[in-house]
């Protein structure tokens, strides 16, 4: 029987380059989002645990700000650069 091992699913998943630096798997195999550098990352099932424990219902939409601020930082610097390189 073979072990599957985080790289494997890393690997699979595609995971370092959907996840754009925000989404990770930790030592514990639980996928991982930070939503800035400052975070080495939440974890998504102890978000949804901790969220079940307070009685609330799934499906549940979770929301990081700061991931879609960095995404919309990353998207103005390529278009920037892109205006630059074709001088417009």
């Amino acid at each position: 029987m073979l072990t599957w091992s985080i790289p494997q699913s890393k690997e699979l998943y595609n995971i370092q380059n959907w996840g754009g630096g925000f989404v990770n798997i930790n030592k514990q195999g639980e996928l991982t989002i930070s939503p800035n550098s400052e975070h080495s990352g939440l974890s998504l099932y102890q978000i949804a645990k901790n969220l079940e424990s307070q009685d609330l219902s799934f499906p549940i939409l979770v929301r990081f700000p700061n991931i879609l601020c960095q995404r919309i930082k990353r998207l103005y610097k390529a278009f920037a650069k892109a205006m630059e390189r074709e001088q417009y």
